[in-house]
């Protein structure tokens, strides 16, 4: 299963930057493939982490675009997911990743090889803040990712 996984993640990491129709049902999906590379005792190569964490930079600006709109996933189990639940969910996996990259700075070999993922991270990470920030109606304070990359 983790080999089709690595796959798929590497194979497809624009996919969500193409203008594809149907693919917002895959979202759901990739979110949850995309959980499993990055958590804590997961051992996925670097370059499936580099792809995931490409992936997850163009789902960032994808629910703002489509606000309340709700895709579900095919097959036996769909999942059903709110694009705002979609952008918390990004936000968290990203929120995690630097979390864990400032646990382990001190560990032997993990920012030299971590060192392009949390790049990125920090990135996106900034993205949605700035998203955050330049609409109105939401409270920049209330972003949990704001003390991680300061």
């Amino acid at each position: 299963m983790q080999s089709t996984i690595n796959v798929v993640i590497e194979k497809t990491k624009y996919i969500f930057s193409l203008d594809y129709k149907g693919l917002l049902v895959l979202i759901p999906t990739y979110i949850i493939q995309i959980e499993k590379v990055f958590k804590a005792n997961s051992n996925f190569d670097d370059k499936i982490k580099i792809a995931a964490m490409t992936i997850l930079g163009s789902l960032v600006c994808i629910p703002d675009r489509f606000h309340d709109y709700e895709v579900s996933s095919v097959g036996k189990n769909p999942i059903k997911m709110k694009m705002k639940d979609i952008k918390q969910k990004v936000q968290d996996i990203l929120l995690a990743f630097i979390e864990g990259f400032k646990m382990n700075m001190g560990s032997k070999g993990v920012v030299k090889s971590s060192e392009k993922i949390i790049r990125k991270a920090i990135c996106y990470a900034n993205i949605v803040i700035y998203q955050e920030a330049a609409n109105p109606k939401r409270n920049v304070e209330n972003l949990k990712v704001i003390p991680l990359i300061t």
